[in-house]
């Protein structure tokens, strides 16, 4: 797969790269699970084609439930949709994929 590919749509091939390359380097030196998450959750969805979106979800040290650590492509985004699909990874403690519906 080219490094064209896994920009945001209209992303020159250089721009790709240069994204690509920074998602690698924070992934490399994570300070905390949030900030590894993120990295790691955005460089996932940016090789997968046709991904809309994802989460990660983690239960940190002291909590009683899972809490979503990172969110793809972005926080401020409403990514209920994904809530059936987060339910589902919860109850048979794997990780899932679904199909886009409609």
């Amino acid at each position: 797969m080219s490094t064209a590919a896994l920009g945001p749509p209209g992303a020159k091939p250089g721009q790709a790269a240069g994204q690509e390359s920074a998602l690698w380097a924070v992934l490399a030196s994570a300070a905390d699970a949030r900030e590894y998450c993120q990295s790691w959750l955005a460089i996932q969805c940016r090789l997968i084609p046709g991904v809309l979106g994802g989460v990660v979800l983690l239960r940190l040290p002291g909590a009683e439930s899972y809490s979503a650590v990172a969110v793809w492509p972005d926080v401020r985004r409403d990514m209920s949709y994904l809530t059936p699909t987060a339910q589902q990874a919860l109850m048979e403690r794997r990780g899932v994929v679904a199909p886009r519906k409609g």
